[in-house]
């Protein structure tokens, strides 16, 4: 069971956005990180509704906000945009056969079986949307604010270095050519010192004898 919902799920939804991602000219490596993409929201939605038991909607859901997480992180470490991958992750996911049946069965004239398809179709395309747009918009308040953060931090450091700067600046320099005099000065005093007290040290000497 798990084999076969792997399969079908990862390896098939896989093949499938690669070739979405051929189709759509993504360059280079990147249709590798595309088909993972959907191979995870196919997975993801094979094991909520084969595994689980859970509704098609619920579990389209899931497997959208499965391949989206991994869109936008994938993107942010490439340095690419989100919709590069998660254009062609999405088609897997999209209720293609759903939306035949619905317009098939008006162009018979079953009113209300297209009625109950159509219902069907709208409401996983609109459980798919919902998914993507929650982890976008998480994700784009998570790094917006955490860029916020980021420049406040940093305006903060910048206004403490200008502040640093102006008080060094406004604090009185000391000139050092009036330090020179002043050690001059200095040594001469204590020169002057020295040979007053040798006169006197004499003068006594002599006054002795």
């Amino acid at each position: 069971m798990l084999l076969e919902i792997f399969l079908r799920g990862f390896i098939g939804a896989g093949l499938a956005s690669l070739g979405f991602a051929v189709l759509f000219n993504v360059r280079n490596y990147y249709v590798w990180y595309a088909a993972f993409a959907g191979g995870v929201g196919g997975f993801v939605y094979l094991i909520c509704s084969k595994m689980l038991n859970m509704d098609a909607a619920v579990s389209n859901f899931l497997g959208a906000i499965a391949l989206t997480i991994c869109a936008e992180i994938m993107a942010r470490k490439l340095k690419i945009t989100v919709t590069t991958i998660l254009a062609c992750a999405l088609i897997p996911l999209v209720p293609g056969g759903d939306a035949y049946r619905f317009m098939t069965a008006f162009i018979d004239g079953d009113i209300y079986k297209g009625l109950s398809y159509a219902l069907s179709t709208f409401t996983i395309a609109g459980m798919i949307c919902l998914g993507t747009l929650i982890v976008s918009a998480l994700t784009r308040f998570f790094f917006f604010t955490r860029g916020k953060m980021e420049k406040a931090v940093s305006s903060a450091k910048t206004k403490t270095e200008s502040v640093k700067s102006s008080i060094y600046a406004k604090a009185p320099k000391r000139d050092k050519s009036k330090s020179c005099l002043d050690s001059n000065s200095f040594s001469n005093q204590g020169k002057i010192t020295k040979q007053n007290l040798t006169k006197k040290q004499s003068k006594n000497s002599s006054d002795s004898d």
